[in-house]
């Protein structure tokens, strides 16, 4: 998830850019804090809701059928639990890089 671009030749993302395989000078991080840093933004949960519901609007047919993005239609109630539950397991990312020094 997170490349310093001087050391990645690639990041060969995979669908939602949710895998990758990169290529170059990698260094794999294999705990468990880390998880789904890009959903809490630290917007808040009304910003997330506003943000679902323009995005679930831009869902492309393809998408629907391959059932990617449907978090988008989550319900209002279910972004707010699920950004508090985001809140409550976060972490001080710097303790992670401390990690893999």
């Amino acid at each position: 998830m997170l490349f310093d671009p001087n050391k990645i030749k690639e990041t060969n993302y995979g669908a939602g850019c949710h895998t990758t395989n990169p290529t170059g000078s990698v260094k794999l991080y294999d705990g468990n804090k880390i998880f789904c840093i890009h959903i809490n933004r630290g917007f808040g949960a009304d910003y997330n809701i506003k943000r679902s519901r323009i995005l679930q609007e831009r869902n492309s047919p393809e998408n629907k059928r391959k059932g990617y993005a449907v978090h988008y239609s989550f319900s209002d109630e279910r972004i707010r639990s699920d950004y508090q539950k985001g809140i409550e397991r976060s972490v001080n990312i710097l303790d992670i890089f401390n990690e893999l020094k």
